[in-house]
């Protein structure tokens, strides 16, 4: 199989895995909903935004919901001057929470966040302060430890500047826009970003490897999606296909860690140091070598396209990606049909029926009419 035609399946695979205009709709109304709820009953003036993938672009559905299904994180942040700890931050936000008919029946507290369950969804409504003015984006996040709650720090607009700054918005060069590509990279106000990058392609791809790898297996063992995100991003040479993309991270991901005294593997944080995102793998060195049984069974299950036929290929893909393959396979077929409409289509026996390269005889275009 070749390479055009291999970037056209991964593609598809990101389209069905993106979260729907449906999902993204029902993100906003909760995201509307929440901040004036807290706005009318809070007692202290908050600041809140989407933060983590949703903001990046890098969100997926969750493989074991329906369509239109979503994971979504709110930070809920009050101004550095107040002078309450992370104690009372944390259990005044639950406290308005609780008050409400909407959200009590629903409301779960989680270490850092207090999360509102729907059937195949929740959102995560994260409590913090920030740190000095909230021009500078680094906020206190607080946490429920055992015996008390304590703040840790994070950078959630920071580093999203940082992300946006690695991508370009060039088009996929491999991938002509046909039937199957659907909403991909509509741009819409909410969240005010871009969608579709070929760098958040890569990344919703990996993570979409790493949820079907792992979904039979011990969750902590899964690698984060700050990993997978910041790794990818690093490795990213403004490559102008999702395929050459891939290569890339699988070329460089090892070359982006660095180590301490003691040879341990770190990943900081790049707009903040003090983070370190594998400073469990000393502790749990399980995590560590799960991580690189991924990496290296991802880039078994990607990149060996030139060594199958075009149907085994898009076998193994739906296999390793897919519950059942049968949206992905549905969208090829549409795209090939396209393709044959447009004539732009050539065939040979080492790749078959595929998009016609530079200096290939292509087969006349066939309406489907009889013309």
């Amino acid at each position: 199989m070749n390479k055009p035609e291999a970037n056209v399946i991964l593609n598809l695979l990101v389209a069905d895995a993106q979260l729907s205009q449906t999902a993204r709709d029902e993100i906003e109304k909760h995201y509307n909903t929440l901040t004036n709820y807290l706005s009318n009953n809070s007692t202290f003036d908050s600041t809140t935004y989407v933060q983590g993938s949703v903001n990046l672009g890098t969100s997926i559905k969750p493989i074991t919901g329906g369509t239109d299904d979503y994971d979504v994180d709110f930070a809920v942040v009050i101004p550095h001057n107040s002078d309450d700890n992370a104690e009372v931050i944390k259990t005044e936000i639950g406290s308005v929470l609780h008050n409400s008919d909407r959200y009590n029946e629903r409301l779960e507290e989680k270490k850092r966040a207090w999360r509102i369950n729907y059937s195949q969804s929740h959102v995560d409504i994260v409590p913090a302060k920030a740190e000095t003015s909230e021009a500078e984006g680094i906020i206190k996040v607080t946490k429920k430890n055992d015996t008390n709650y304590t703040f840790i720090l994070s950078a959630p607009e920071p580093f999203a500047k940082w992300f946006h700054s690695k991508e370009t918005m060039d088009t996929d060069t491999l991938y002509s826009k046909s039937i199957a590509h659907r909403e991909v990279n509509k741009i819409k106000d909410f969240p005010k970003q871009t969608r579709g990058s070929i760098l958040s392609r890569t990344v919703q791809l990996l993570k979409l490897h790493r949820d079907y790898m792992f979904k039979d297996n011990d969750q902590d063992l899964k690698p984060i999606s700050m990993i997978i995100t910041i790794l990818a991003a690093k490795s990213y040479q403004s490559e102008t296909n999702l395929i050459d993309s891939l290569q890339g991270f699988f070329t460089r991901v090892m070359y982006q860690f660095s180590e301490d005294n003691e040879g341990h593997l770190l990943l900081e944080n790049p707009v903040l140091s003090t983070e370190n995102f594998t400073d469990k793998w000393s502790e749990y060195p399980e995590r560590k070598e799960a991580f690189f049984n991924w990496i290296k069974q991802a880039k078994e299950d990607i990149m060996f396209y030139d060594t199958l036929s075009q149907k085994d290929y898009l076998e193994k893909i739906s296999q390793k990606f897919t519950n059942n393959g049968e949206n992905v396979a549905k969208s090829y077929g549409q795209y090939f049909q396209s393709i044959q409409k447009s004539g732009n289509f050539s065939y040979n026996t080492s790749n078959g029926f595929h998009v016609k390269e530079q200096g290939e005889k292509k087969i006349p275009k066939n309406t489907f009419y009889g013309m």
